[in-house]
């Protein structure tokens, strides 16, 4: 939530990991640096107990690779250096024209077939590519190292019995 009040906050401290979006364009990388800066205060105000923070990732969000050099220059000069290691690899890229009709009818690129409410078949695709492509690396690199349960790689119980 864009507010740190105690519900939030609590939030945090029962999760492992907290994504936090971080638009490519200056004004909205400002805010969420001072939001990720907020967060640790809060952290922070709770350093005399023994309770385990959770990871951040940053996720580089409306970056576009089309209209012009600003998303990149934004990810490559500002989020990285600031973040470091916390950003994500994979990117949600700007799907304006898949996305407006469809959250307007409070859809999702997956619920919806294809060509419906005016989106093409291709920019829906291309939503749909890069969303699975960020699921992906949570995934992988979130979900599975916690819990080796969720079967991936898949569980061998043969090979235990022996």
């Amino acid at each position: 939530t864009p507010s740190l009040g105690v519900l939030a906050v609590s939030i945090g401290f029962c999760s492992d990991r907290i994504i936090v979006p971080c638009p490519t364009e200056k004004p909205d990388y400002a805010s969420t640096v001072s939001f990720v800066n907020v967060l640790w205060d809060r952290f922070n105000d709770l350093l005399d107990f023994d309770i385990k923070y959770p990871e951040i990732s940053i996720l580089p969000t409306r970056f576009s690779i089309t209209s012009s050099l600003a998303s990149r220059a934004v990810l490559h000069k500002y989020i990285q250096p600031t973040f470091g290691s916390l950003v994500m690899r994979a990117v949600a890229r700007k799907h304006d024209s898949a996305i407006g009709m469809t959250s307007i009818h409070s859809r999702t690129m997956f619920e919806v077939n294809y060509n419906v409410f005016g989106v093409k078949k291709d920019a829906q695709k291309k939503c749909m590519e890069n969303f699975n492509e960020i699921w992906e690396e949570i995934q992988q690199d979130m979900v599975y190292p916690l819990w080796p349960s969720t079967g991936v790689p898949p569980l061998n119980f043969d090979a235990q019995e022996q």
